[in-house]
């Protein structure tokens, strides 16, 4: 390589650093539990009422969310085992 292409190269390097740098592809992630909830009740509860604004129909469904999420809540804690304090893994230091 010569010096001419070895400067092309530094300087092509350095407008790129100005620039922001190089920019790398964003990988898309797989969409959450609640992403996928809101798009499938979302379309139901607009369909069944077709004269909701926007806010209105996200709003029933962030409500309908977060008593999915209350009722697995407390079906999972009402699973667990309840520990006796004689088993607790906090033990009293004396």
């Amino acid at each position: 390589m010569d010096l001419e292409s070895k400067i092309r190269k530094l300087e092509k390097r350095i407008k790129d650093l100005e620039n922001g740098g190089e920019k790398k592809p964003k990988q898309k992630r797989a969409p959450s539990e609640y992403n996928k909830f809101m798009k499938t009740e979302g379309v139901k509860i607009k369909n069944k009422n077709p004269t909701w604004s926007q806010p209105d129909i996200m709003r029933e469904v962030a409500r309908l969310w977060k008593e999915k999420q209350t009722k697995q809540t407390a079906a999972s804690t009402s699973k667990s085992p309840k520990r006796s304090p004689k088993n607790s893994p906090r033990q009293n230091k004396k």
